[in-house]
């Protein structure tokens, strides 16, 4: 061998960045065994993002939408007022097209202090530019195989923090001297 140390210092990276995956296909798992982890995040400028992942009770694995499964999130309409605006969940009617998103895969990466994990454990996505703020967000959990009740995340009104105030407070106390 011309280079040793080359090839020994490549086997010694190999462990440094992995690829993990627990996730299993969600069409295997009973509506009663999963359970949803949500977010709605307000980037500013109208923009909102919905996160979601999907995991089974019985051993925290991420869930795979499989098997006509699907997330939708939508700002201000529930899945029952979506069905009945003319056109259906996605029909022509510019408020469900504007207001309406499916969910898209993304994929996790963890930081250690030693290595980088990029997972293929999959996290559902949605980015709304122009959201109502003031109307709710609902996730919809759409399964061929039943029905899944919406769930409605809400953010909370505006707020900003400013700097105190000149005048420090005592808490009761007398300063000492």
């Amino acid at each position: 061998m011309r280079h040793p140390l080359l090839l020994l210092c490549a086997v010694a990276l190999l462990p440094a960045c992995t690829e993990v995956t627990t996730a299993r296909n969600s069409n295997e798992v009973g509506t009663e065994h999963i359970y949803a982890e949500l977010s709605a995040t307000h980037g500013g400028e109208g923009s909102v993002v919905v996160d979601a992942e999907l995991h089974d009770s019985a051993d925290d694995a991420f869930l795979r939408l499989t098997g006509g499964d699907e997330l939708i999130a939508s700002n201000g309409l529930a899945s029952d007022e979506i069905a009945s605006v003319d056109g259906g969940l996605f029909g022509g009617a510019a408020e469900v097209s504007n207001s309406v998103l499916t969910m898209t895969e993304r994929h996790r990466t963890a930081w250690d202090t030693l290595f980088i994990e990029v997972t293929s454990d999959p996290t559902y996505h949605a980015a709304f530019n122009d959201a109502d703020l003031n109307r709710p967000f609902y996730v919809s959990f759409l399964r061929a195989i039943d029905s899944v009740p919406d769930i409605e995340l809400k953010l909370p009104s505006s707020f900003e923090i400013t700097s105190p105030s000149g005048a420090r407070p005592s808490h009761g106390r007398t300063p000492s001297r």
